[in-house]
Parts: structure tokens; sequence; C-alpha cells
């Protein structure tokens, strides 16, 4: 054996390995005989191919190199009846020991580059996992007919913001769905007006998922709600310019929080502290009890939060604010309030509440609230 022929024979080696871990190929239908160290059945792909080429060749490479050997040895043996013959073996055991050396060397090299290789096995594939995207369009869906006919529908997409005025679509609408948006888990509420810019009789829907009918509209109230808000509150003042001194009462964030959404009737509401006691002055209390003469207190009581007596409102976190008349007799057990008056207001550039209320709508119904409602909004 030459010696270009043992270089030959490497080299073929080392390109063939080289597509053993970047390549796969369809399926080789031929059945090989099984080898020590490994076989190879007809389906298996092209890396595993060339892991069986190469521990085909290695093993040929090794038995020829033995082979030459002995060759080499018969030739020195004789080399005393035909002097040509010692040359011949000298030639044979050195491109022997030449080969030999360059195979030790072509497996160094391929299991430096792939270590997976020194036991002779093929790296398992990685699987690739395949995600199938499906855009999620989460929001308030507005429909035309009850029930959520989807060929009434106001939008293709669900409505994320409020919307002042319908316009043409105004009172015309029937029902209503929020859309939640599972996967960043971000739920919706919605408040329906009877008349534009958020006046009027309102009906509150924050069931993420059903279907809800609904009395005719003009404007729509929608926010993202929160679960887990953050924030200090919500005081409520007696006094204009949330002046403290008058009395003051604070709806935590723990009770916001713990209620989902707040839900308050304002004669239950006092100005006390978390401690039960009055924050309004002594003299500015109201009088429980007077003398006969109807002339002097006897007995004086911690004002309730009913009618005119909020005069202002400091929103200290994420909150919607609704001060509401429900009547119970009037509407019965349904989640719809005759007026409403909803804050920060749109004018409201600093969303922190009124600083002094007017009452400019509600009065105008001949309804002062007597229900609170505060809802946790996301930014």
């Amino acid at each position: 054996m030459s010696i270009k022929k043992i270089y030959l024979f490497p080299v073929i080696t080392l390109f063939l390995l080289s597509f053993a871990g970047f390549c796969t190929a369809a399926t080789l239908e031929v059945n090989y005989p099984s080898i020590p160290g490994g076989s190879i059945s007809g389906n298996a792909g092209l890396p595993e191919y060339a892991l069986y080429v190469y521990k085909f060749g290695m093993l040929f490479g090794f038995l020829v190199a033995a082979l030459s050997l002995v060759i080499a040895g018969i030739y020195y043996i004789f080399s005393a009846a035909v002097p040509s013959a010692r040359a011949s073996a000298r030639d044979r055991l050195m491109g022997t020991i030449t080969g030999t050396i360059l195979l030790s060397l072509v497996y160094l090299i391929v299991v430096t580059i792939n270590p997976e290789l020194s036991i002779f096995r093929a790296p398992n594939p990685v699987p690739i996992k395949v995600t199938t995207f499906k855009p999620m369009f989460s929001g308030v869906n507005l429909y035309k007919e009850k029930g959520c006919v989807e060929s009434s529908a106001y939008s293709s997409i669900p409505i994320t913001s409020s919307i002042q005025d319908l316009i043409d679509f105004k009172r015309t609408l029937r029902s209503l769905k929020i859309t939640p948006d599972t996967n960043q888990n971000i739920l919706y509420f919605a408040l329906t007006h009877g008349l534009t810019n958020f006046k009027g009789e309102c009906q509150y829907f924050w069931n993420n998922g059903p279907c809800e009918n609904v009395d005719p509209f003009s404007s729509i109230t929608i926010y993202q709600f929160e679960e887990n808000p953050k924030g200090n509150g919500v005081t409520f003042y007696r006094e204009p310019f949330f002046d403290a001194a008058g009395g003051s009462k604070t709806i935590t964030n723990d009770e916001i929080k713990n209620e989902g959404v707040y839900n308050g009737e304002l004669k239950n509401l006092t100005f006390a502290d978390n401690d039960g006691k009055c924050t309004v002055p002594e003299s500015k209390q109201d009088c429980k009890k007077w003398d006969k003469k109807g002339e002097k207190c006897l007995e004086r009581t911690c004002p309730n939060l009913v009618g005119k007596n909020i005069g202002s409102i400091r929103i200290l976190g994420d909150y919607i604010v609704s001060l509401l008349y429900w009547d119970p007799i009037i509407t019965g057990s349904n989640e719809k309030w005759i007026a409403c008056q909803m804050f920060p207001t749109v004018d409201d550039v600093n969303k922190k509440g009124p600083i002094q209320l007017k009452w400019e709508y509600i009065l105008t119904r001949d309804n002062l609230p007597n229900w609170v409602v505060i809802f946790p909004i996301r930014k």
C-alpha cells in the first residue's frame, strides 16, 4: 500500500464525517451488515449513515494495517533468499506505521470536534417545539341585537377605550360581551350611559365572557380592570379643596382590593378614621338630639356621606369613582342606576379627583347620590 493511498483514506473519511452533525437526509433503504461497535438499519438518516461509514472505515483501516504488518514480516523473513524483499518489507513497514498514525489522528480530530463521537453515538436531534400563534383581540364587543349576534356587531374588533358619543349607533345597541385576554390576564369593565358625555342612566358590566343584554345607551366608559390595585385609596372630604380640617373618610386600597369593586351605601359611611373616631370637629357634627326649645344641641353624631356632605374627592391611585343614585323600588335587582357621575372626569388632566363638587348634572335629575362604587383600573 503506497503512502498516497494511506493518506487518501483518512481524508475521505474526515470529509464524510463533516456532514454528520449538520445534515438530515431521506431514508436510506438499504440493509447494511453489522460491525463491531454498532450497526445501521435501512431507515437510518444521513448522520447515522456517516457514523457507520466512519466506524467501518476505522475498522477496515486497522485491519489493513495489521495485514500489511504481516506481509512486511513475511518479506523480511524471505529477504535472505530474495535481497530485494528487504527493501519492500522496510517500505511496507514505514507505510503501515504512517497510516496507523494518520488513522489515530483522524479519530482524535473527530472526537475533539464532537466528543459525542468518542463513544460512537450520533447526537440526539433536538425537537423544535412549534406553536401556532393566535392573535387575541380583547376588549368590549357591542351588538345591535340582543344575544350578541355576530352579524350585528358594532365593530369587527373589540373596543378598548371609552366613547363619549356613539353618533349613529347611540341608543341602537342592545347587547355587549366583554372579551378578556387570558394570555396576559387582562380583564375589562364597562359602564353604559343613557346620554352622551357619560351622563344619564347607567349600567355596569364586568363579567368577562358571557353575553349581556343592555338598555339602549349613547356613550360608554371602558377601562381595563385591575385585580391587584396599588395606591392609597380614595378620600372623601366634607369641605372643598381637600380640606381635611372639615372631616374626611378614606376607602383604603385593601378595602377596594378585597371587594374587587368597592360598593358602598353612603348613609353607612361616616367621616371617621379607621379607628371609628369622627374626623369632623364637634361643633360641625350633625345634631342627634335637641333641647325642648330646639335651640341647643344636646347630642351630636358624626355626619355620613349622603347628599351634599361630600365637598371634594381625592383619588390617590388608579381608580374610577362613580357617585350614583340607585332606587331598588324602581330598578328592582337590576344593576341599573338612575343617575351617576364619574370621577375623574375627561377634563381632569391630573386624574386626582374633583377639588369642589358642584353636582352639575346629578342635581338636574333631582337625585343626590346615595351609593358609591370604586373600580380599580390599570394605567
